[in-house]
């Protein structure tokens, strides 16, 4: 054992004691320092563990080296306290120093009292064991972090770049229908679940879609980011506005807009349009099939095919072919890309009507005998001589069918509208009527939904009229402007609460006027008898 003693001489238990020379003394001195864990005579000390970073990237001041110091440092070094006129919360700060110098040697780790002090290299250690904020001493790699930082140069560096959020959707299911809205027509129901909008078609209650903003980007079908808690709708109709956690958003109906116009259109007779959608087809009095490009309006051919008026056109399923009848009974298949006539069939009068069945695979052919006819597709060729014979016939209509429309979701039946003012739901396979709509007119036009609920039909009886196809029942009917007819109505009924209004406004004056009366025939009572008193007195 070595100890120094109050005279300066070292006592060594080596067998006696003896004036030890001045530089041996110092060593043991330290020695007995590094043995003990006693900081030595210059207040150096073994210190904390510093983890080295391993990656090669500089280290950033504002995002990896002033968040360690807000937390353990700060609290005693800001620009309101700053104990030893010390600041660590900028890079300025802390070269400039505090009453000791200096606390950062750019360079020079070993020589920076905030890296020494911060890893108990150099008394006073910091943060001190008893302060009162929480701060802690730092951990190797945060201390490893610092080291680097000053021998790198202690610069303020480059700011990290800033990721945008990564939103993510609400669940799908998330929560009930909290929120809901009519339109001013009420054909249109907003409910809101999550932070999902969805519109339905009141009375089908059919989707209609959802509102989306393009801006949230989280997922197809989200109008917010939060729970939305509020729908209303405009009295117009023609805004939505939803409301979630402190945003509100405005939605505007998209009025419908014209694509294109059809100058080629002027005189046409039927009209068909490819499933793709891109073209539309005409047939002209004077036998043409005109193709139109859809999104242009411009004409992309011209077959003259046909030696009559044609009276019915429908594109094949792929869109390649055009099947077109005119009034002198001849069917064509004509071929779109260079207008070659690739299928014929010849009937021995008027073909009024042609559709497609069976995913393009027959063709329904309304002819002068009243009857309907199916064929199989596709036509022969025009070189073939032998006729073919159809696959069926449907029959026991009385007057001409003008009309022919295929129900896309119900395989093999057919809608046919007549001149006696019925539209038939047909079962092609068995050749039987499944339903009838009695339009009330001459039948000129049908359309049919695609999943088949709704069809409307329209005829030489003014007005449009929805049928439900499954019960056959009349759902609605509208003559002229539909919304405005419904406007009508509204304002009808507003008429009519307004007149309530009115004769309760006159009732409440008829009480009160009778009110003020008998008020006054009081009054004049009570006068004549104060009279009368003052007489008797």
């Amino acid at each position: 054992m070595i100890i120094e003693s109050a005279a300066g001489r070292i006592v060594a238990l080596f067998g006696g004691s003896q004036p030890a020379p001045r530089g041996r003394r110092a060593a043991l001195i330290l020695v007995l320092a590094a043995t003990m864990g006693v900081p030595g005579g210059d207040g150096a000390a073994e210190g904390l563990p510093v983890a080295a970073p391993t990656r090669q990237e500089p280290v950033r001041f504002q995002d990896e080296i002033l968040p360690v110091l807000a937390a353990n440092c700060t609290a005693c070094h800001n620009g309101k306290i700053h104990e030893g006129g010390l600041v660590l919360d900028t890079v300025a700060a802390i070269l400039k120093g505090g009453d000791s110098g200096p606390a950062v040697v750019a360079g020079k780790p070993a020589e920076s009292v905030l890296f020494l002090r911060a890893a108990h290299r150099q008394e006073d250690f910091m943060p001190p064991a008893d302060n009162k904020v929480g701060a802690k001493p730092l951990a190797p790699a945060q201390l490893g972090l610092l080291e680097r930082w000053i021998a790198e140069g202690a610069a303020v560096g480059p700011a990290a770049a800033r990721a945008p959020l990564a939103w993510k959707p609400l669940p799908p299911g998330t929560g009930g229908v909290v929120a809901v809205a009519l339109s001013g027509d009420g054909l249109v129901t907003a409910a809101a679940r999550g932070g999902r909008v969805s519109l339905f078609d009141t009375p089908s209650g059919r989707p209609l879609g959802a509102l989306v903003d393009p801006a949230i980007g989280a997922a197809a079908d989200t109008a917010h980011r939060d729970l939305v808690s509020a729908v209303a709708c405009s009295p117009a109709g023609d805004m939505l506005a939803t409301g979630s956690f402190r945003t509100i958003k405005l939605w505007r109906r998209r009025p419908p807009t014209r694509i294109a116009e059809l100058p080629a259109a002027a005189g046409a007779l039927v009209a068909a349009a490819a499933p793709r959608g891109d073209q539309v087809a005409l047939g002209m009095p004077d036998g043409r099939i005109v193709v139109c490009d859809a999104a242009q309006g411009t004409v992309a051919h011209t077959f003259p095919v046909h030696a009559a008026a044609v009276s019915g056109l429908v594109f094949s399923a792929d869109g390649d072919t055009i099947l077109s009848s005119a009034r002198d009974g001849v069917v064509l298949a004509t071929r779109v890309a260079d207008g070659a006539v690739v299928g014929r069939l010849a009937r021995s009068g008027d073909v009024r009507a042609v559709a497609t069945l069976a995913g393009g695979a027959r063709l329904a052919t309304a002819e002068a005998d009243d009857r309907i006819r199916i064929w199989q597709l596709p036509l022969p060729a025009p070189a073939e001589a032998a006729a073919p014979v159809p696959l069926g016939e449907l029959a026991g209509i009385p007057k001409p069918t003008t009309v022919l429309v295929e129900v896309p979701a119900m395989s093999g039946h057919l809608l046919g509208g007549s001149a006696d003012g019925v539209v038939r739901l047909w079962n092609t396979e068995a050749g039987t009527v499944v339903r009838q709509f009695a339009h009330g007119g001459a039948v000129t036009a049908v359309a049919v939904r695609p999943d088949g609920t709704r069809l409307a039909t329209a005829g030489t009886v003014p007005g449009v009229k929805i049928w439900d196809t499954a019960s056959g029942k009349l759902i609605a009917e509208f003559k002229g402007d539909m919304r405005l007819a419904l406007g009508t109505a509204a304002a009808d009924i507003d008429v009519a609460v307004a007149k309530q209004d009115v004769e309760h406004g006159k009732a409440e004056v008829a009480a009160a006027e009778k009110a003020v009366q008998t008020a006054a025939d009081e009054q004049k009572k009570a006068a004549e008898k104060v009279e009368a008193a003052r007489k008797t007195v």
